[in-house]
């Protein structure tokens, strides 16, 4: 009896082990799904609600500032309609990598519907120039990208909206910031507007 438990305790604990790393897994997992979009791994709306909770609380804190961008992909129907879903996908995708590349670490790039893209960004005191930062995000989304030897260059519509001054919630900096994204894309261009 005393040589079976011998034997088959580092057996179980073993599996207890492997359950419990398959548990840790699984629970990763869940959270990416619940927090990314699954397309292009951006964060989602979800997770941008989230985050700003935080930001609300260093606001408080801290006197943290906040920019919000709005962004809308240009024409990008039409790309679907004309080269595809692979190349839409693959838009998307290598459009959320630059935007990514464009901002620090800790900041946010999140994607909250078909084209629409936001970008939240923590306004340090070497960010002396809030057009400066949305010149850099612009020009890191409008420029040639290449997929299966079709090359095409993304325009977009950018609305910028700053936390606190022009608004206290979530919602209310998307929604200034999506009226000054609407201002361009009335005009049948593209650049940045800001509330």
């Amino acid at each position: 009896m005393l040589g079976y438990l011998i034997y088959s305790v580092p057996r179980t604990m073993r599996r207890v082990l492997i359950k419990q790393a398959m548990l840790i897994k699984e629970k990763t997992v869940h959270k990416m799904k619940a927090e990314r979009d699954p397309l292009s791994s951006l964060y989602n709306r979800y997770y941008l609600e989230a985050y700003f909770e935080q930001c609300q609380v260093l606001h408080t804190t801290r006197g943290s500032i906040y920019v919000l961008m709005y962004i809308d992909l240009n024409g990008f129907k039409q790309i679907n309609d004309t080269y595809g879903h692979d190349y839409g996908d693959f838009i998307l995708i290598s459009t959320g990598e630059s935007l990514t590349h464009a901002v620090r670490d800790d900041d946010l790039v999140a994607r909250i519907g078909g084209d629409e893209l936001i970008v939240l960004v923590t306004l340090t005191s070497n960010d002396s120039d809030v057009k400066e930062l949305g010149e850099r995000v612009y020009a890191s989304i409008n420029k040639p990208r290449t997929f299966n030897e079709t090359t095409v260059t993304i325009k977009a519509s950018i609305g910028v909206s700053i936390y606190p001054d022009q608004a206290d919630t979530l919602d209310g900096l998307l929604k200034k910031a999506d009226q000054a994204m609407y201002s361009i894309k009335k005009l049948k261009t593209h650049g940045i507007a800001y509330a």
